[in-house]
């Protein structure tokens, strides 16, 4: 799970930024809260609110950015992206999460940090819950000088300067049939963990796929990986993936939550490649011909499934409220807080919202919701509902947050639009 991520210098946000997942002493909606052992309480949500062009967007492209550091075999400096006030300084982002390794639990700290000529600096530290512990630099590269944990000397020589050494190591199995270290695993799992979205049409329709036509198109590919000798690692995630796709609930449950979000449909059917929304008096609409709102509502029951099955999902989404109801957002947030009670998991979503219906700390909690307030120099300032003293569980939120009172809304209507709040 996200503990918290910082950025600083990149595009609007000129000033470190830090999205903090770790629950004040607000002892408000417990069921909002996960446990992560020794003390540390983290958020299941956060929901940030801003102006138009306030660097909300900024924002979630920098979180969601680790899987290309971590992943990416091309070279990651696309995502220099400075503000222009900095004179060209680094670029940085952190990311502390929790991991575990060696049957013991660790919050990892990876950091990156780009100038114009590449990578600066990139460094992933483990410290242990333990206290009694010392924390351990699993790589650390800054300039020319490069430290390795010893699991990792072997690929010193290997390692080359534009590309992070996450994500060399991840490839180098592939072409040194050597296996992973098994160091790596935490920061691969949570870079793995982070799904986005952007409303685009970037989550697939994988619940109305067929299960035959994966199971075909997974045994080729089995055969490809054995025809071309790559290493059993390899072969082994294949199997994971196969399972992980197959053991997907079936329409029915697809069916129950389109009926929840409001979707009168009775049966979801489908014929080849064509998938088939089935309502009363025998109606079949195509799915392509349904709604942008209704086919996004799929989109997201194949990943508010994956929460429901895979602990420290992380789902990321830029206005999440775009083609839906306000309702249906707010059943949505529901349902994510209601996960770990229901099966026992920790999933995250962090999303951007212009929908103020969810302001409302019957639903969440103070510390869940954030705001981007972009300043007279161009400059994106990020802060948290939680900054705020005089907010209790009996202030209209909602109402104050319209009138300017938090910040992070237009420059219209003579709005007071500043962090002072207002007064009961």
């Amino acid at each position: 799970m996200l503990i918290q991520f910082s950025v600083e210098n990149f595009r609007s946000i000129k000033d470190k930024a830090t999205l903090s997942m770790v629950a004040t002493e607000d002892s408000s909606h417990e069921e909002n809260v996960v446990d992560a052992g020794c003390g540390l309480q983290l958020l299941k949500s956060a929901e940030i609110y801003g102006a138009n062009g306030s660097g909300k967007s900024s924002l979630m492209e920098a979180l969601v950015s680790i899987p290309q550091f971590a992943f990416g075999e091309k070279d990651v400096n696309h995502l220099y992206k400075p503000h222009f006030l900095k004179n060209r300084n680094d670029v940085t982002f952190e990311w502390d999460f929790e991991g575990f390794y060696e049957l013991d639990f660790y919050t990892c700290h990876y950091e990156i940090s780009l100038s114009e000529k590449g990578i600066e600096k990139e460094l992933l530290v483990y410290s242990p819950y333990s206290k009694s512990e010392e924390s351990k630099i699993v790589f650390s590269k800054k300039g020319n000088s490069l430290t390795l944990d010893d699991s990792l000397k072997g690929f010193a020589s290997r390692l080359q300067s534009d590309k992070t050494i996450a994500s060399q190591i991840w490839f180098n199995p592939l072409k040194t049939r050597e296996a992973v270290p098994e160091i790596l695993e935490p920061l691969y799992s949570f870079a793995h963990s982070i799904t986005y979205t952007n409303n685009i049409g970037s989550l697939p329709y994988s619940n109305v796929i067929d299960r035959k036509e994966i199971t075909i198109k997974i045994s080729k590919l089995r055969e490809t990986i054995k025809k071309e000798e790559y290493s059993e690692d390899l072969l082994h995630k294949l199997d994971d993936l196969t399972e992980r796709l197959l053991s997907r609930p079936d329409y029915l449950d697809l069916t129950e939550w389109m009926n929840m979000c409001g979707v009168p449909v009775i049966e979801i059917k489908k014929d080849g490649t064509d998938c088939f929304f089935v309502y009363e008096n025998d109606i079949s609409v195509p799915l392509e011909c349904e709604s942008e709102g209704t086919k996004y509502l799929v989109r997201l029951f194949d990943t508010i499934t994956e929460m429901g099955k895979d602990s420290g999902l992380i789902f990321c989404v830029d206005e999440i409220e775009t083609h839906l109801h306000p309702l249906i957002v707010r059943k949505i947030v529901e349902q994510i807080h209601s996960l770990s009670n229901t099966f026992g998991l920790e999933a995250q979503m962090i999303f951007t919202t212009h929908n103020a219906e969810l302001l409302d700390l019957s639903l969440v909690r103070r510390d869940q919701i954030w705001f981007t307030q972009m300043h007279d120099d161009r400059s994106t300032e990020l802060y948290s509902l939680a900054e705020f003293k005089d907010v209790s569980e009996n202030t209209d939120i909602h109402t104050w947050y319209l009138e300017g009172c938090y910040g992070g809304v237009p420059n219209i209507y003579e709005l007071k639009n500043t962090k002072e709040g207002c007064n009961e």
